[in-house]
């Protein structure tokens, strides 16, 4: 992710092969639907912006909120075994191109890290494509993940930021 435009906050699947999530803390898992018909994927995540190699071979991460949505999910299949105090980390996500009755879609594969090899930990679905919004400014930190804390204070700051209080 080293060099990637930072001022980018808004991504779709046009721009997959750019994006990177490994090491991206999944927060939240949900489900979004739209009428009958379609069924959206909501991922709340950390996404790391950038990783930041310092002058002692150590890192920073540039890391922010986001919601990656993945839209008119079909097969969705979830397999996972976490151990106590294991979190939902993203390994890699792959895609395949396919077409399916004239419709043009993409099988994903979200891979989840473990510390486990009882089961492959693995998000898999069909769908239409994505989109992942950051919810706020990027922060540089130590760690590739934000506590509950930070996340709670950036999101309430950015939420003024595009809220401002009414002036009367």
């Amino acid at each position: 992710m080293t060099g990637q435009n930072i001022t980018v906050t808004h991504w779709s699947d046009a721009d997959f092969g750019e994006m990177s999530w490994h090491d991206c803390s999944i927060h939240s898992l949900g489900f979004d639907q739209d009428g009958e018909y379609q069924s959206d994927l909501v991922l709340d995540l950390d996404y790391i912006v950038e990783w930041i190699k310092m002058g002692d071979c150590s890192f920073r991460f540039r890391v922010a909120p986001a919601v990656l949505r993945f839209q008119n999910v079909d097969k969705l299949h979830i397999e996972t075994l976490l151990h106590f105090k294991e979190a939902l980390i993203i390994d890699s996500i792959d895609c395949v191109g396919k077409e399916d009755k004239g419709f043009k879609s993409y099988h994903w594969t979200i891979k989840i890290q473990s510390y486990s090899e009882e089961i492959d930990n693995q998000i898999e679905f069909d769908a239409s494509g994505f989109v992942q919004e950051l919810t706020a400014p990027p922060v540089v930190i130590e760690t590739q993940s934000l506590t509950r804390q930070q996340r709670e204070e950036m999101k309430e700051r950015n939420g003024e930021q595009k809220n401002p209080p009414d002036n009367k």
